[in-house]
Parts: C-alpha cells; sequence; structure tokens
C-alpha cells in the first residue's frame, strides 16, 4: 500500500465576496515520490504543470515547491477508488 492523502473536491474561494465557492473538476488526491514510482500506473493522473500553490501537502512540505507531495487528479471519486483499489475503504 502507499501513502494516500485523499482530498476529494477542491472548491476555488469565490469570485465575489460572499459568492459561492466553485467546485474544481476532478477528485483529488495526494501521494507522495516513492509512491508515485511503486505504482507507475498513476503518472498519467498526476496533475501537470503542478497547481501554483497545493491545498495540502505532506508534513514539512511546501505548498508552493513541493518536493514530498504529489499531486493526482481523478476525473471522479468512482474512478479514483477503482484505479486505487479503494474499495475496501468508506
Amino acid at each position: 500500500m502507499i501513502d494516500l492523502d485523499i482530498i476529494g473536491p477542491i472548491f476555488n474561494t469565490p469570485v465575489v465576496e460572499g459568492g459561492e465557492p466553485l467546485k474544481l473538476p476532478g477528485w483529488h488526491v495526494n501521494t507522495t515520490p516513492s509512491g508515485l514510482a511503486a505504482r507507475a500506473d498513476l503518472e498519467p493522473f498526476v496533475v501537470s504543470p503542478e497547481p501554483s500553490q497545493l491545498r495540502r501537502v505532506w508534513a514539512g512540505d511546501d505548498p508552493l515547491n513541493p518536493v514530498l507531495t504529489v499531486p493526482l487528479r481523478f476525473a471522479s471519486e468512482t474512478e479514483a477508488r477503482a484505479v486505487l483499489d479503494l474499495s475496501a475503504q468508506a
């Protein structure tokens, strides 16, 4: 099992003060460089180019220049669960 941080949906800050946050496309999960090395099949899901600032990173990582965190984006939660074999996890 590789290290995973399941984030799920991500929302943008509202454009207008008091406005509704906008849901960004996809289902988001973070892994580590060693997790990606162990699961080369995850390469197509790596967010590239990386976001300008990650919202969540592994402890000690820099959100502006991540070294320990590899962001992944799947089309849906269903796809993420199938690819990551999370069927047993709720």
